[in-house]
């Protein structure tokens, strides 16, 4: 029985790398791949998923989202936002995220993710573990410009070893792909909102305390489209089918 049916978004980004695309006047969740907001993708693909309701949290030029998708009905789901005044990092909003949603665990996607994945398996390893947070990880190409994710032999999360770090070592090809599920517990650890990195400023901090923090490894498709090529590349594999 699916125990998820709640998402959120995190649709905030300003997608400096992306300008020559949105102009500033698009915000990056809504850039087009093959003609269509990568954002209505992502809901689309929750939706088939099971997903009843998704909070998208918005910041820059968020207005246009909330004017596209408004409360979800054209899109088969219920649709409610949080509005960042100032920018939280990726994880300040999860202060206001308490009031919008009482399921005991839910999703949490990156706004510039591209992804076809089977949840019911990661829902699945999430519980089977007991974890507080399950993060999906994955290998990608371009590991030398990602913060990749060190495991025990279980998936037990034991470390992150930061893409700013001089990498004169073998390191293993495991990049947190931006897609979680995670226990309501975690958002009592945010007090207050203020600007807080989620991988940086919890999950690590969660990792050195023993929390069953688990990394889910899976070849599944999940591209990062934070980029121009990126995205060229994205449409060329859609038009391939995938």
């Amino acid at each position: 029985m699916k125990k998820i049916d709640v998402a959120v978004i995190m649709a905030g980004g300003k997608g400096s790398r992306l300008r020559s695309i949105t102009n500033d006047e698009i915000p990056k969740p809504m850039v087009p791949v093959d003609g269509k907001p990568l954002l209505e993708y992502q809901v689309e693909a929750l939706k088939e998923y099971g997903i009843k309701k998704i909070v998208m949290i918005v910041g820059h030029l968020g207005e246009k989202i909330m004017d596209h998708f408004k409360d979800g009905k054209d899109f088969g789901v219920d649709i409610d936002y949080i509005v960042e005044k100032e920018p939280l990092g990726t994880a300040g909003a999860f202060y206001y995220l308490k009031d919008k949603t009482d399921a005991k665990d839910f999703l949490l996607i990156f706004g510039d993710v591209f992804f076809d994945i089977d949840f019911d398996r990661m829902e699945d390893f999430h519980f089977k573990n007991a974890a507080l947070t399950t993060l999906l990880a994955h290998p990608n190409g371009h590991p030398y410009d990602s913060d990749l994710i060190q495991t025990d032999d279980n998936g037990k999360v034991i470390g992150f070893d930061s893409k700013n770090n001089v990498r004169d070592y073998w390191y293993d090809n495991m990049v947190n792909a931006g897609m979680y599920v995670i226990n309501r517990e975690l958002l009592e650890l945010v007090s207050e909102p203020v600007k807080i990195d989620f991988e940086k400023d919890i999950l690590a901090n969660q990792v050195k305390n023993g929390a069953n923090i688990y990394a889910y490894h899976s070849p599944e498709y999940v591209k990062d489209v934070g980029t121009v090529d990126r995205i060229n590349a994205t449409v060329e594999e859609l038009k391939n089918g995938l």
